[in-house]
This record gives C-alpha cells, structure tokens and sequence, in this order.
C-alpha cells in the first residue's frame, strides 16, 4: 500500500495547516489501481497519520474506487486525479478532448 498526501496552499503559494486529503493506493499487476481517500475538513488542522489510518481502514474495508489505466497513463498521477475528483463529488474523469479516458467506479 502507498499512500498521497495533497495539501492545500494559499495564493502565494505557502502551505496552509487546514485541509487537504490523503489517499492509500494498490497498483495491481492488471493495470488497475484501488484506492481510498480520507478528506480533512477545511475547519481542522491536517493530520497525516490520522488521514493514514481513514484512508488505509477504507481501502482494506474496499470502501474504495478502481482506476482502470490505458497504457499511456502514469499511475501516481491517475491516482491524483482521480482522488480530487472523488472529494468534489465526480465519477468520470474527461482527458483534454473531452472524452472519457477511464471511468471511475465507487465500490
């Protein structure tokens, strides 16, 4: 299991203590990718071993998504991608024509 801190920052670029999301990661040999996020409210004081632990619980319970990668697609960044998506709310990730390059499938 890997896991992916992403934290929010002000408009100058420093980083602020609330907010942002962790994510805990499979890459299986079949070019899938299972992952789980845990999202810390923008009122609280981000914690990474308590995202961890939220992230790694939902990912083991399979409370979690599946990423489905064509061969071109980088899997840390599909990962990325698919996690912010998932805290705001979207199931299908468009590529830059506007068609879909994967769907994502909540478990």
């Amino acid at each position: 299991m890997k896991y992916m801190h992403i934290r929010n920052h002000s408009k100058d670029g420093k980083l602020l203590p609330h907010g942002g999301f962790t994510v805990a990661y499979n890459i299986n040999a079949d070019r899938t990718i299972e992952f789980a996020v845990a999202k810390c409210s923008k009122l609280d004081v981000y914690n990474k071993h308590r995202g961890r632990e939220i992230a790694a619980g939902r990912l083991l319970k399979h409370k979690s998504g599946t990423i489905y990668l064509s061969e071109a697609e980088r899997p840390v960044e599909a990962v990325a991608q698919a996690a912010y998506m998932v805290t705001n709310g979207l199931r299908n990730i468009p590529n830059c024509r506007g068609a879909y390059t994967w769907q994502l499938s909540l478990t």
